[in-house]
């Protein structure tokens, strides 16, 4: 099947139409950024982006819990919406899919999207030479094949492991770092007071 057949999908909105000028009345929103998006299919808090818009933007352009919303600019990663990500203005540089199947788990399908033969053939889709980007037509178009509700449910609870092993992997060596340059500092000092 196609995720067409499955989803409805929407490109964001063209931010520059919205934007409001100095003089304007401004609406604050969040906006998610092309750097908001991970393998790991979770937004990344610390690059939303402010954004005032002239006026109220229509709630089919502001994420919603359960949303899945793709790049379309390369890499094509999706990342899922969950309750804390509502309201974010979604950019034209962005796709936004709505399931309608409940027998598809929503966060299962941002990690299926994020797999390497899709991502494959979204690279391949891209087009255009200003802004190299795949189209909401190509997200449409891609043929999906996934398993059972039991078998996504346990892939999304696996995956959530990893990438939560990964950031304390990473902070670990943070820590690491901090501490051997502790030493040095230490060892150092001791030294300088010797002399």
């Amino acid at each position: 099947m196609k995720l067409k057949d499955i989803a409805k999908i929407k490109t964001g909105l063209v931010l520059s139409r919205k934007k409001a000028a100095l003089y304007e009345v401004r609406i604050s929103y969040k906006q998610l950024t092309l750097k908001s998006f991970s393998k790991s299919t979770i937004v990344d808090v610390t690059t939303l982006d402010d954004f005032a818009s002239a006026n109220e933007i229509k709630s089919d352009y502001l994420t919603k819990e359960g949303d899945v919303v793709v790049r379309l600019r390369a890499p094509s990663t999706a990342v899922y919406i969950d309750k804390s990500m509502q309201g974010l203005v979604i950019s034209s540089l962005m796709a936004v899919i709505k399931l309608n199947d409940p027998s598809i788990n929503n966060k299962f399908l941002a990690h299926y999207l994020n797999s390497s033969s899709i991502q494959r053939i979204l690279n391949i889709a891209i087009k255009g030479t200003a802004i190299p980007m795949a189209g909401t037509r190509d997200v449409a178009e891609l043929d999906i094949d996934l398993p059972p509700l039991s078998q996504q449910n346990k892939t999304v609870k696996i995956m959530s492991l990893l990438y939560r092993e990964q950031e304390i992997l990473k902070e670990l060596s943070i820590k690491k770092q901090i501490f051997t340059q502790n030493i040095l500092n230490t060892i150092s000092n001791q030294f300088q007071g010797e002399r």
